[in-house]
């Protein structure tokens, strides 16, 4: 009994250490299964944190992790303390196979997308101080931790991805590779109608200041600041998706412009800045909860002695038919000005060099637009411009001197149109 009694604590103090070695091992296997993940997240920082900052980002930072399986979602809300452009990066280590990005206002409003198929994704925003949204990566394929890092002052295009960053590898092999733009399809997608105009306004002089603003629209207002310098002239357009009726108004200490628009969902609006400072934006529309993209282009031909006799919308119009006629070797010169009403017809008279080609432009007021014929002394239609949109202008060249006559008609409201001319001998 005595032998048996001592034996049985060996045997206990034997199967405690047993024990204790195995939870030794065991705590050491979860060890290892929670660093690893934190280790990895940590190594990828670094490798994307060099890649966005070598593309001048000032920081990167990790939004948030969540370990999701196909078909779930990691959603976080981010909130702009300046107005900046900032990036979002999902990446989906080695687990997740297919990642889809997108940045929604609070309304629901996508703001930016992409959907690409790849183990990650990239989408920038630029918005105002203030600006709530949310950002919300889904796994399409695969399952893992999913990570979400927040770029300041993010590119516009993600850029070749690193080697170093690992990816999953799908069925047939890696995903598709990494592409040169991130996220741009879904962008433009979103910001076509700026784009539209930026290119537009390229063509006619003008230069675009930055990226478009995104402001959230509540309870139908919009509002933002933004800093313009002095002795400048500018054009502002704003867009809300979807909206029918707008308003646009920049302002500040002495100066108020403000523009309407009836049935579109975007607007201009045409302002020359005496002095360098901040200028307040607003956007009212019909829209309760949506976004606005504001985004504003100077004309750098535009001359602030233009703006004080004629106004600013047509100071801008100077400079672009300038731009027109400077594409054509001729240098424009004002010689009239007219008040056209709807309905109504104005005749201007005009003298034709011998030798010579010549341009017309009517540069209506916002609000006006005209139908332009040039007529000579029988009353035959040398040149017309009628049924368009913007300023009309008229080109034609004749062997001998005549006295003609523009015809304006108006269409629209009622206004000033100011009249121009450029001469040139004939080639």
């Amino acid at each position: 009994m005595s032998l048996r009694a001592s034996a049985r604590p060996v045997r206990s103090w034997r199967a405690l250490r047993a024990f204790a070695r195995i939870a030794w091992i065991s705590g050491a296997c979860s060890l290892v299964a929670i660093a690893g993940p934190v280790r990895a997240e940590s190594a990828a920082l670094d490798v994307i944190r060099s890649h966005f900052q070598a593309r001048g980002a000032s920081a990167v930072v990790i939004l948030g992790s969540d370990f999701v399986f196909e078909g779930q979602a990691a959603v976080r809300s981010l909130a702009f303390e300046r107005a900046a452009c900032v990036g979002i990066f999902a990446w989906g280590g080695t687990g997740v196979r297919d990642v889809d990005l997108g940045i929604y206002a609070s309304s629901g409003q996508p703001l930016a997308e992409d959907r690409g198929a790849t183990p990650y994704a990239y989408a920038r925003l630029c918005g105002v101080a203030g600006l709530q949204v949310y950002v919300s990566a889904q796994a399409y394929a695969g399952r893992g931790e999913l990570t979400l890092f927040r770029i300041e002052d993010a590119p516009r295009a993600l850029g070749r991805l690193p080697l170093a960053l690992p990816v999953a590898v799908a069925a047939g092999g890696r995903a598709s590779g990494p592409r040169a733009v991130g996220g741009e399809d879904s962008e433009l997608l979103f910001e076509a109608p700026l784009l539209h105009e930026e290119r537009s306004l390229a063509a006619a002089g003008y230069v675009a200041l930055g990226p478009p603003n995104v402001l959230d629209v509540r309870a139908g207002l919009a509002q933002g600041t933004v800093l313009l310098r002095g002795n400048a002239c500018f054009r502002a357009v704003a867009f809300v998706p979807g909206a029918r009726g707008l308003m646009l108004e920049i302002e500040a200490p002495f100066v108020r412009q403000e523009a309407k628009s009836i049935d579109s969902d975007s607007v201009h609006v045409a302002l020359c800045a005496a002095s360098d400072g901040a200028y307040n934006i607003a956007v009212r529309t019909r829209a309760m909860r949506s976004v606005a993209l504001v985004r504003l282009f100077e004309q750098p031909l535009a001359r602030r002695e233009d703006a004080a006799r004629f106004g600013d919308e047509r100071a801008l119009l100077a400079a672009e038919a300038n731009v027109v006629a400077r594409e054509r070797g001729l240098s424009l010169s004002h010689f009239g000005e007219v008040w056209l009403e709807g309905g109504a017809a104005v005749a201007w008279p005009v003298e034709l060099a011998a030798g010579s080609c010549h341009m017309l432009a009517a540069l209506p007021d916002r609000g006006v637009e005209a139908d332009v014929r040039l007529l000579d002394a029988a009353g035959v239609v040398l040149a017309h411009n009628e049924g368009r949109r913007g300023w009309p202008a008229l080109f034609v060249c004749v062997d001998q001197p005549a006295k003609a006559k523009l015809l304006l008609r108006g269409r629209g409201g009622a206004g000033p149109v100011s009249l121009w001319v450029a001469r040139s001998e004939m080639p």
